[in-house]
């Protein structure tokens, strides 16, 4: 059976949990990454694995209340995460996934020194593309991931957070989400965004297949993620370009003229978001029409929505 060795070679930036998320964002921007592994003091050279933080951890870390002092990875990231050694099989890798509510997962290999350190990085994507997995664990693995949402990047910001606090994160991370949208569409009425949003997101969902939808569904805020979630399963190939530019003028009054850079500031403020690397292989799985108004860097370059 399969093991994860395969991914050994992928790219893994390290960085020690005193560095700032202004420093791991640059990080993952120059080497095109969507996560950067944190170890500890002892720094990349002698450190063992203390965290984890996604680009997705960085949008969140900007909401930070005090902007004038920025954020250390030890306040942002997810401690003491989830690893597996090279030996690892697929179905090891995925099981692990699905038990934790991960998408992606470590791979270790233990130093002369004895400390275990990072050598590669499987993902859920990659167990999707390899036809390790099947539409059953994706969901089962994304819907684990959506319970642990509520409160995994909260714990990684504070060691201890009331309920209370927890509700309204989640609401300023949802009113974040549509602030952007709205800042980048020009769209000022923040009602039409969410409406807006909601259409736009729910006919791509259902117009691609069912590992990009559950991939994009699980960077959402949480209060968007089970509605779509339970949208039907795709691709509905009846969704098309022109049947979405019409629901756009006359569902939501945007002058025709405008649709395209609508479009294209609508999908590049998703992008900026969530996980660069998600928003990639959903591109790549919309009709060649769609594409244009998507960033152009694709990591998923075959077309999977014929």
């Amino acid at each position: 059976m399969p093991t994860l060795e395969l991914y050994t070679q992928k790219k893994v930036v390290s960085l020690p949990q005193s560095a700032s998320i202004d420093q791991a964002a640059q990080a993952m921007s120059n080497r095109e990454v969507g996560c950067v592994i944190v170890v500890s003091s002892g720094g990349t050279s002698s450190g063992g694995i203390v965290g984890i933080i996604t680009d997705r951890d960085i949008a969140l870390g900007s909401l930070n209340p005090e902007p004038q002092t920025p954020l250390t990875l030890a306040e942002v990231m997810t401690p003491n995460p989830i690893t597996a050694p090279e030996r690892t099989t697929h179905d090891e890798a995925s099981r692990l996934m699905e038990e934790y509510g991960i998408r992606r997962l470590p791979i270790t290999r233990k130093s002369e020194s004895g400390v275990r350190k990072c050598v590669g990085i499987v993902t859920l994507d990659d167990l999707i593309i390899s036809g390790a997995l099947g539409i059953e664990r994706v969901s089962a693995i994304v819907k684990s991931q959506i319970r642990r949402r509520g409160f995994v990047h909260l714990r990684a910001k504070r060691a201890v957070q009331s309920e209370n606090r927890s509700e309204s994160r989640r609401e300023q991370t949802l009113n974040h989400f549509y602030h952007v949208l709205g800042e980048k569409t020009g769209t000022s009425s923040m009602e039409l965004v969410e409406r807006i949003t909601d259409f736009l997101l729910s006919a791509v969902i259902k117009r691609i297949h069912h590992s990009g939808a559950a991939s994009l569904i699980s960077q959402l805020p949480h209060d968007l993620q089970e509605k779509l979630f339970d949208l039907p399963a795709g691709p509905d190939r009846s969704i098309i370009l022109s049947s979405i530019e019409d629901r756009l003028c006359s569902g939501f009054g945007i002058e025709r003229k405008q649709v395209p850079m609508f479009l294209t500031n609508f999908f590049h403020a998703i992008h900026e978001l969530t996980d660069h690397h998600v928003v990639d292989h959903v591109r790549s799985q919309l009709p060649i029409e769609f594409w244009e108004f998507f960033p152009r860097r694709v990591v998923h370059p075959s077309h999977e929505a014929a």
